[in-house]
């Protein structure tokens, strides 16, 4: 299932990327040479522009879901900078100082257990952004004997895990998260207190390294 969740990702960030990024880059270019092929006002003129300004907007968006879809840099570069970027947009789209903290990884990660552990956070992320109300988060990556650890922390609101439905919806997607890390070998585990942030910990094998 979730290899199938996987590749209709794919199908659809590339639709999203050659497909609609293109018509509205097309539209754009259009509408940004009508002043040099027609007569206009001034009135126009700025209204041609504003709608420029918006469709450049689109545009971005488009380019961003089609990369939060699958995040090239997690098939180029690999885990740590795909997790690097991940913060860096976390903390300008949400306005919270995210870190990233590596040690031990002096091999490259095996894309499948790269894809589940970008994932992992990636909902992570997601779910502090919208309940914890933290001001810091930090994401650590490293290597444990023969074991990677994927550990996310923040210092928000918490709650009490098990305790029916978590404080805030906090919790929406463990399922998700905890699927994904068994289906590479791996554990999940959660640790929160109300008022002291949450801590959430994959560990999960290194095969192939």
């Amino acid at each position: 299932m979730i290899s199938a969740q996987e590749t209709e990702r794919r199908r659809l960030a590339r639709e999203l990327h050659d497909g609609v990024g293109q018509i509205l880059s097309g539209i754009r270019f259009r509408l940004e040479s009508l002043p040099g092929e027609i007569t206009l006002n001034g009135k126009a003129e700025a209204k041609i522009i504003k709608v420029g300004g918006l469709l450049s907007r689109a545009i971005s968006e488009v380019r961003r879901v089609s990369k939060n879809l699958m995040p090239s840099e997690l098939e180029d570069l690999g885990l740590e900078p795909a997790l690097r970027t991940l913060c860096r947009e976390f903390r300008g789209r949400v306005g919270v100082h995210a870190t990233l903290r590596t040690s031990g990884l002096s091999k490259a990660v095996a894309p499948e257990l790269s894809l589940a552990l970008f994932r992992i956070a990636q909902e992570a992320l997601n779910n502090i952004g919208k309940h914890s109300k933290a001001a810091l988060v930090a994401v650590d990556l490293s290597r444990k004997g023969g074991d990677i650890l994927l550990r996310v922390s923040d210092n928000g609101v918490g709650f009490i895990p098990g305790g029916g439905r978590p404080h805030g919806g906090r919790g929406i997607g463990l399922g998700s998260m905890r699927e994904r890390a068994e289906s590479v070998g791996g554990s999940l585990e959660l640790n929160s207190t109300p008022g002291a942030g949450t801590t959430l910990c994959v560990r999960a094998p290194l095969a192939g390294l």
